[in-house]
């Protein structure tokens, strides 16, 4: 990397990661501020780690895994806790008709539902792979799984999706 110090290089990563991981944390644990300190966490570990991360590649994939390892924690941890269903507004669909905004309000409702109720694994794929548009090789790598098993979990995914909007 070209930065002279830490702090630099910690601050282009921040500034260059942050928006999408604080997005892909949000997917998995449904609240702004929680997603929030996670990456906060995220980039706290990171300049803890500066040195040995200073000749990495792809900070991307170290940050997208350690960001996605703190929002598992978190998500284990609020199990034991009694917990309300989030209410995932999507505000960038345009509508001409207040018909047609309720309707795909209720059907964004119904997909993040039913996404939710996906375990871990095919929530982080369907979530990387069709929510954030990402490669087959950034899941893969991401995920640090083979492509082989991207693909396979994304297709049960999806077809787990399709049975549960199938079945009401």
């Amino acid at each position: 990397m070209t930065h002279s110090t830490p702090a630099q290089l910690m601050t282009a990563w921040y500034e260059q990661y942050r928006h999408d991981l604080c997005r892909y944390v949000r997917t998995i644990v449904k609240d702004a501020y929680q997603a929030e300190d996670i990456i906060q966490e995220t980039f706290v570990k990171a300049f803890q780690h500066i040195e040995s991360l200073e000749a990495v590649t792809k900070p991307q994939n170290w940050l997208y895994r350690v960001a996605h390892n703190l929002a598992i924690d978190f998500l284990r941890r609020e199990t034991t806790k009694d917990k309300t269903e989030a209410n995932m507004k999507f505000s960038y669909f345009p509508a001409p008709s207040t018909e047609e905004v309720v309707s795909i309000r209720e059907a964004s409702k119904e997909l993040v539902q039913a996404v939710n109720r996906l375990k871990p694994s095919y929530k982080s794929v369907v979530t990387m792979r069709k929510i954030q548009g990402l490669s087959l090789d950034e899941t893969s790598a991401l995920l640090s799984w083979p492509k082989s098993k991207v693909k396979v979990t994304l297709c049960r995914a999806l077809k787990k999706l399709r049975s549960t909007k199938e079945s009401q």
